[in-house]
Parts: C-alpha cells; sequence; structure tokens
C-alpha cells in the first residue's frame, strides 16, 4: 500500500449526482402533467362511448368538469365537439400547459383527439 498516492478525486462523483438530481427534477415536473392528459383522454373516449345520445353541450361539460379535477388548465374555448347525429363523434381538446422549472417557464402544448363511431344498443 503507497502511503502518498494521489487519488482521481471526487468531481465525477458530484457530476453524475447532479445528473441524476435533474433528472428526477425533470421527471416531476413533466410527469404528472403527462399523466393527468392521459387521463382526460381516456375519459373523453369513454363518455362518447358510453352516452351516444347526450348533446355536445353535455360532453364540453363533463369534460371541463374532469380537467378541474385533474387541475388540467382547459377552458371552454379549447374543447370542439362535433357531433353528427347518432352515428359519429369527434372531439377535440387543446390546451398549454406552463411548468416552472426554476429557471425557466416551458409551455407544454397538449392535445388529443377522440374519433368514435356511436353504437346504440
Amino acid at each position: 500500500m503507497r502511503r502518498y498516492t494521489r487519488g482521481e478525486g471526487k468531481a465525477g462523483c458530484i457530476f453524475y449526482l447532479a445528473i441524476l438530481f435533474i433528472g428526477v427534477f425533470l421527471a416531476y415536473r413533466f410527469v404528472p402533467p403527462k399523466i393527468a392528459h392521459a387521463q382526460l383522454k381516456d375519459y373523453a373516449e369513454e363518455i362518447s362511448i358510453h352516452n351516444p345520445r347526450k348533446d355536445a353541450k353535455w360532453f364540453k361539460k363533463q369534460i371541463l368538469n374532469r380537467a378541474r379535477d385533474l387541475d388540467v388548465p382547459l377552458d371552454a374555448k379549447g374543447i370542439e365537439i362535433e357531433k353528427q347525429g347518432i352515428k359519429r363523434i369527434k372531439i377535440r381538446v387543446t390546451y398549454v400547459r406552463v411548468l416552472d422549472l426554476v429557471v425557466t417557464d416551458f409551455e407544454m402544448k397538449q392535445e388529443f383527439f377522440v374519433d368514435r363511431d356511436l353504437f346504440i344498443v
């Protein structure tokens, strides 16, 4: 064992810990909005399947209520619903979520489109 051997140092460890910290922080900021977006899309698909006789106002109200429950920044202007009688429904939802990333704000544009045939049994 050499007594005065110089080691590599701890700079590499600190560098990789900083990268790990940044990755965890970004995941903490980006993953919950993505999950809320997916839940809102699933909800829009579900109500379009199970409620073929409802009108466009009802669909818009239900989507807005669900968005409020999920803390999604959605307003009535961001929802377009086209219902073609009892045969087809098209729902387009668009909104922008602003994420605070400490050094800057990031605008994440989110959008989904539901196009379903309606079946009445």
